[in-house]
């Protein structure tokens, strides 16, 4: 009796291990198939930033510095290494910059944030991020790293008709700060897979190594850092 249990038992293990083999072979032969895609899109939305004094808290009581928002779009592709990992290549324009909010005391508060100098830049972003993916194939959440250079393509500002230039602490100027930059960048959302395409709706957060500012002016003593907040909606086409 004990040798029929045996042989019984030795039967059930060779049907279930020749299953898992086969499922092996099976998904071994699908995954070339699934790996190795690329992707390419483009994605927009809307971007906040500013800048900040990473050495020092801001202590002057006649001036702050705010957000500011603006458009940020651009297209990128995907290369897919692994079902669950992913690299990321993009060229973005994105507007960036910062405002500095005045306080006069004769205007009521509801008032104060009348008197501003905003400062807007336009710059052309290159992140390089690595993308990592939880859930199943068609609605999956992603988390992104990465790095990312920039270059300015232009500058303007705006200002309230009574400020002055010698009121104005923080002002871009031509010829004299920095147009490159190189940063950190981070972020993750979610991504849902149709007949039609890829689509992904995610936030990312950077921040820029290099001052935007010229730091060894007088007035700034301190590197300004411009760090940047963006929500984009994103279409891709797989290959």
């Amino acid at each position: 009796m004990a040798i029929y249990k045996c042989k019984y038992i030795f039967l059930v293990l060779w049907l279930v291990l020749g299953s898992v083999e086969l499922k092996a072979q099976d998904t071994l032969s699908t995954q070339p198939k699934k790996w190795s895609k690329f992707s390419i899109g483009t994605r927009h939305g809307g971007a906040v930033s500013t800048i900040f004094e990473p050495n020092r808290i801001l202590n002057n009581s006649e001036a702050r510095l705010r957000w500011m928002s603006g458009y940020t779009g651009g297209i990128s592709m995907q290369y897919y290494a692994q079902p669950n990992f992913s690299l990321q290549f993009g060229v973005n324009y994105t507007e960036k910059g910062w405002k500095e909010v005045f306080v006069d005391t004769e205007i009521s508060e509801l008032r104060g944030d009348s008197l501003f100098y905003q400062q807007n830049l336009s710059y052309v972003d290159i992140p390089i991020m690595a993308h990592g993916y939880i859930g199943q194939r068609n609605v999956r959440i992603y988390l992104e790293a990465g790095f990312f250079l920039s270059y300015l393509l232009s500058h303007s500002s705006e200002r309230e008709v009574s400020i002055t230039d010698e009121q104005i602490s923080y002002r871009y100027e031509e010829g004299r700060d920095n147009k490159f930059n190189i940063g950190i960048v981070g972020g993750g959302g979610f991504e849902v897979a149709t007949a039609v395409g890829l689509f992904q709706l995610g936030g990312r957060y950077s921040l820029g190594f290099s001052s935007v500012l010229d730091k060894n002016i007088t007035q700034i003593p301190n590197p300004l850092l411009l760090n940047t907040v963006t929500i984009t909606l994103g279409y891709y086409v797989q290959f």
